[in-house]
């Protein structure tokens, strides 16, 4: 008995040490944004410059990564094109509209709103840089929250891992010790 309290105790004061944070929903504003990031690659990835101007395409529902490449080719054919072939413009802009109107769902790239990245940027403080620390690596260099929540790097998430020279079976072993990313937003 007096070990089981030893344990539970011990349990308790070491899960007090744990950082909580509530985990964020992606915003309803950023999830746009981040589409429209995304239809803006897939713009220029068709053949468009960046500054003609994209048609007004109102979402559907957005899809999976999974169920994207069926429901992309279905709008495409009901549209009287082909998902492969001509490359004509009438027909990318059917595929772009297509794209906009059935998008993937940005949490799928891994593309996070403001309020997931001041999420992902305290558990790096509190829970990634420590557990790299204990095991003899400490990043080079450390992003202000400021600039880790920069427009910029919200496409390409800059991490601790990116400051720590290892091999691959260095990271193998510590991504599983040290998760990349916050384990409640890997689920």
């Amino acid at each position: 008995m007096r070990r089981l309290l030893m344990i539970a105790a011990a349990c308790l004061l070491l899960c007090g040490c744990v950082p909580t944070h509530p985990i964020p929903q992606q915003s309803d504003a950023d999830r746009a944004d981040l589409t429209d990031r995304y239809l803006a690659a897939q713009w220029q990835y068709l053949g468009f410059t960046p500054t003609a101007t994209r048609p007004t395409v109102d979402v559907e529902r957005y899809v999976s990564l999974e169920e994207q490449g069926d429901v992309l080719r279905s709008c495409v054919e009901d549209a009287g094109y082909e998902l492969t072939g001509s490359g004509s413009a009438s027909q990318a802009e059917a595929i772009y509209r297509c794209n906009a109107r059935f998008p993937i769902d940005p949490s799928a790239f891994g593309l996070y709103g403001a309020a997931e990245l001041g999420f992902i940027y305290d558990y790096y403080l509190d829970g990634l840089i420590p557990c790299l620390a204990a095991r003899g690596f400490s990043p080079e260099r450390l992003l202000s929250r400021e600039e880790f929540l920069e427009p910029t790097t919200t496409l390409f998430l800059w991490s601790p891992y990116d400051e720590v020279p290892l091999d691959r079976f260095d990271f193998e072993y510590l991504s599983r010790v040290c998760p990349t990313l916050p384990p409640e937003l890997r689920e």
